[in-house]
């Protein structure tokens, strides 16, 4: 169940993500205006890209 502390949570853990990230791929850039569901998906794409990616 999606409560609104889970969803207080979730924005915050992005602005941290959106600050520790340098490279965040054309198609999670974050304009005025798009809606938070799909800037949290497009960061949460790239991050488990980064980190399920072998080096």
């Amino acid at each position: 169940m999606i409560t609104r502390g889970s969803i207080n949570e979730s924005i915050i853990n992005a602005m941290n993500l959106v600050d520790s990230v340098i490279f965040i791929g054309s198609e999670a850039k974050l304009f005025e205006g798009i809606k938070i569901e799909s800037a949290l998906s497009c960061i949460q794409f790239k991050v488990d890209k980064m980190y399920r990616t072998p080096l």
